[in-house]
Parts: C-alpha cells; sequence; structure tokens
C-alpha cells in the first residue's frame, strides 16, 4: 500500500495471513520513494476506534506488533513518520478460518515452533495429518509430522540440525500443500577467525610493510585462501556496515528479495540486537505467503 506522500508502507503477517482468533506477529516496514527506510510509530486501531496495538521502527524502517483479530472486526495503522507526516491504512483482512506457523528463534540452542489453529479450522481439520518441514539451501534439515489434536502446538528443535544462513520452514497439508511459512537466520559461531598484525605501529613513505595472518577454525589453526587489497580512506571512506561481503552474499543478499541496506551490519559486531533486527529483516523482506485458493483446488 501506497501512502499520500509516496512512502511504502507494508504489513507482514508471520506465517502469512492475519486469522480471526489467533494472536499473531506483524512485521511493518517504511520505504522512502528513493528506496531507503523511514522510521514510523503509530497505533493500531479496530473499527470502534480502540487502540489494540502500538508499533515503533526498531531498525531500517522495520518495526513489529502483535495482534489478535476477532471474527468481524477490521483494523487500521494510524502513522506517523519521522519526516513529521501521517497517513491511515486498513490492515490486512483476517481470515475467517486458518492454521498459522510462528517461529521464536531468541534461543541460541533451540529454534521455537507453534502451529495455532483457530476454531473454525480445528474442527473441520481435527486429527488429520500435518507436516513441518525445513531447508536450508536447497538441503531438508529436518521433517516432522503431527495430528491435530489440538487447536495449539509447540516444538523444540535443536538447532545443531541447520547449518548457518536462512532456513526455510513449512508447513503442510496431509496432501503435501503449503499452507504458511516462516524464513529465519539460524547463526552459530563457526566462522573462521582471522586476525592480523603488522610489524610497526606506523610507516613512512614507501617503507617496506610486513603484515602476520592468522587463521583458526575456533581455536585451531585451519588453511584459509585469502586477498588482500588496500585503501586510502581519505580517498575512498569506508563503512563496515554498508558493506557487500563474501560472507553477507552468500549467507543473506543473494537470498532475498530486494534492496537490503547495509547488509553486513547483520555480520559486523552481532549480539542479541543485531540478531533481534535480523529477524526482522527475516520477517520482511523474507516473508513467505500461500494462496488458500490455490491450495483448494490443488494447484
Amino acid at each position: 500500500q501506497t501512502t499520500v506522500p509516496g512512502i511504502d508502507f507494508q504489513f507482514f503477517p508471520e506465517g502469512g495471513y492475519l486469522i480471526d482468533g489467533i494472536r499473531s506477529r506483524v512485521a511493518i516496514k517504511a520505504t522512502k520513494p528513493d528506496g531507503m527506510s523511514i522510521d514510523s510509530k503509530g497505533t493500531i486501531t479496530d473499527d470502534a476506534g480502540t487502540v489494540v496495538a502500538n508499533f515503533s521502527s526498531q531498525h531500517s524502517g522495520m518495526g513489529a506488533f502483535a495482534i489478535q483479530p476477532e471474527n468481524g472486526k477490521t483494523y487500521k495503522a494510524n502513522i506517523t513518520y519521522a519526516d513529521g507526516t501521517q497517513d491511515h491504512l486498513d490492515l490486512p483482512t483476517p481470515r475467517s478460518e486458518g492454521i498459522n506457523l510462528s517461529l521464536n528463534n531468541s534461543n541460541p540452542d533451540t529454534l521455537n515452533i507453534k502451529l495455532a489453529a483457530n476454531e473454525l479450522y480445528y474442527k473441520k481439520n481435527l486429527n488429520k495429518a500435518f507436516y513441518v518441514m525445513a531447508q536450508s539451501n536447497g538441503v531438508v534439515c529436518y521433517a516432522a509430522q503431527t495430528a491435530l489434536k489440538n487447536p495449539v502446538y509447540s516444538a523444540a528443535i535443536p538447532k545443531n540440525k541447520f547449518p548457518t544462513g536462512i532456513l526455510q520452514v513449512t508447513l503442510f497439508s496431509s496432501k503435501g500443500s503449503p499452507l504458511s511459512e516462516r524464513v529465519v537466520f539460524i547463526r552459530h559461531n563457526d566462522l573462521m577467525n582471522l586476525t592480523l598484525k603488522s610489524d610497526r605501529p606506523s610507516y613512512s613513505r614507501r617503507q617496506k610493510v610486513m603484515m602476520a595472518v592468522s587463521a583458526k577454525s575456533k581455536t585451531l589453526p585451519t588453511e584459509a585462501n585469502l586477498s588482500v587489497s588496500v585503501v586510502d580512506e581519505d580517498i575512498v571512506p569506508y563503512n563496515d556496515d554498508d558493506e557487500i561481503t563474501i560472507l553477507s552474499h552468500l549467507l543473506l543478499t543473494s537470498d532475498l528479495r530486494g534492496f537490503i541496506e547495509k547488509p553486513n551490519y547483520y555480520f559486523n559486531h552481532p549480539d542479541d540486537n543485531t540478531n533481534a533486527n535480523l529477524d526482522l529483516l527475516m520477517l520482511t523482506q523474507g516473508y513467505r505467503r500461500f494462496s488458500y485458493r490455490n491450495i483448494v483446488s490443488d494447484k
């Protein structure tokens, strides 16, 4: 949906759709006409004008809020952008019935998965089989089957089953039709440790430079193929966060649609805050949604 000032503001319900009666996380992202992000904040109100959620940007125009849609109600976002402009946008219309997959990626050792069906869907599909499949870089790393015996099902999957990188988790019906999907980023501390040490603290003009290079896998020495370039930062300014590195390209930008601001930010100095912002990136630019109409007609 494009707002009056030309700012593109989008909603990304986790798992694909909002569903009546199911509490869902909805990511948001605001983008200016030049393709760069803009921060925003605001409220979510129902058709009676009651505030049901608040939101604000957390990183690069992205943020999230939680909402539990009620049957028959509609919802609107009341937005104020960082430049002072305001707008009002309707949220996607909630589905009257459905099942949703959501993931919690905050635990460093386990990926927590949750399946939630609303009352209408649960009654129609009681005891039917459902499948969950997780794949990374085209390789299936995990598959499981469960019968719908409760409206909510939760499980914890050890992350050591998955390699570092983007993981695509999909919920399938008993017929093998995809119903809901979410992508997350799995981060292990398995990157090569590289250190460079110069033989002098400073050098004069055209003085020979000797660099000692160390490559380790955790604490053990390892082999590495390396190249080095030297840049005059007075002439070519360098910002670590802005760079597209081998790491950010292979693990991130090559797998996501659209332009990613500061791709190396997510790898430069990772911490809890960086990981939370990376999850917002997965919720927005890694967004997946399936058409229930196509599923019903076996397409």
